[in-house]
């Protein structure tokens, strides 16, 4: 019998939705309230490559590993956590060099609908505002990867690969008589 079919479609705290881990689009919606009240685990696997706002920032992205648990808190509000694993390749915005930089992060994450919820909830904790009943599994983990990527992945002092930042000198600057402009309205003057 295959994997995928041995573990129940909602199963409770250590299950998994829909079955194994599988490739998905970042789009895909997912019932975060039923799958909160189940107290569900959702495993994908995604190309990294489909989150635009990650692949600006880090070309060539290969495939998202992420592996969430939804709950509930004693107020009913819905939760998410997990862990996300991957390889981004950013560019370090000091050399301008690209680079291999493994991650693994782990997100915590209150699903709320109200601007307002959210709004007081947001010194607590993180907190992701749903347009619907269901979220994409890139509006729960891009945010997270975006704010994890290094601004300067090079580990060297100095990087080898910095460019220079002193120029070398000109040639001195030639002072030479300039007509004056204002040379017309001293003669007015007089």
């Amino acid at each position: 019998m295959p994997f995928a079919a041995q573990i129940p479609l909602y199963s409770r705290g250590v299950g998994t939705y829909d079955g194994a881990a599988m490739d998905t689009h970042p789009d895909e919606r997912l019932p975060y309230l039923e799958l909160a009240r189940q107290e569900a685990r959702v495993v994908r696997e995604l190309p990294a490559s489909e989150l635009r706002r990650l692949t600006e920032l880090a070309p060539g992205v290969g495939t998202l590993s992420v592996d969430m648990v939804f709950s509930k808190d004693d107020t009913g509000r819905p939760w998410v956590q997990g862990t996300l694993t991957s390889i981004l390749r950013p560019t370090c915005q000091r050399c301008l060099a690209a680079g291999d930089w493994p991650v693994r992060l782990t997100f915590r994450l209150c699903i709320v609908r109200d601007g307002t919820v959210a709004s007081e909830l947001a010194e607590q904790a993180d907190v992701l505002v749903a347009e619907s009943e269901s979220v994409s599994i890139a509006d729960v983990i891009e945010d997270e990867l975006l704010l994890a990527v290094p601004e300067r992945l090079c580990s060297e002092e100095p990087c080898p690969n910095a460019p220079a930042l002193s120029f070398p000198a000109g040639e001195a600057p030639v002072d030479e008589a300039r007509d004056n402009p204002f040379d017309v309205l001293s003669q007015l003057k007089r």
